[in-house]
């Protein structure tokens, strides 16, 4: 299958947290659950992003980062739920 360059693409981009170091949720022991590894988005073939980046370096334990918190290109169309969860702070 070619792609074309004007149709939308359903693809799995893969997620990238950053601010690991900085969070202080992991400074008070917690350690970074990351409940997603890809996200399906829709967009143009010239659109694709290689990555999403998530940034975790203001969360606390048990804080999370959903799916409505990821920043993404305006080209481009998440396809998994607003509310589903990227990343947690768990509890050890």
């Amino acid at each position: 299958m070619e792609l074309q360059k004007e149709t939308p693409v359903n693809v799995n981009v893969p997620i990238r947290c950053i601010g690991v170091e900085e969070c202080p949720g992991i400074k008070l022991g917690g350690f970074l659950r990351q409940v997603m590894r890809h996200v399906r988005v829709n967009c143009l073939p010239k659109d694709m992003p290689k990555e999403v980046v998530v940034d975790v370096k203001d969360l606390g334990i048990k804080q999370t980062r959903r799916i409505k918190d990821v920043v993404v290109p305006q080209e481009v169309a998440p396809l998994a739920a607003r509310e589903d969860v990227v990343v947690v702070i768990a509890k050890r």
